[in-house]
């Protein structure tokens, strides 16, 4: 019997079943490597709202994460 997932354990699992499709589908692995890494900002922002897992998105936390994306800093200190 499988044991169920917890909670916490729901956006890591999401990951890795995406980035495993991306490379099936012959994606470079700095393709896969850019997505990994801005898939684990987003699950930060996610993990601060309390929403453990993608059956508790909304569209409204989507949008405040990107407005929040737009005010910070690039890597070159830019927005």
């Amino acid at each position: 019997m499988k044991r169920p997932i917890r909670a916490r354990e729901r956006w890591p699992l999401w990951m890795e079943r995406y980035l495993k499709r991306l490379e099936a589908q012959g994606r470079a692995p700095k393709t896969v490597e850019s997505r990994r890494s801005m898939l684990e900002k987003f699950f930060e922002y996610t993990r601060a709202a309390k929403v453990w897992g993608p059956e508790r998105l909304s569209v409204g936390l989507v949008r405040s994460y990107l407005l929040h994306r737009r005010e910070l800093p690039n890597r070159r200190g830019k927005k």
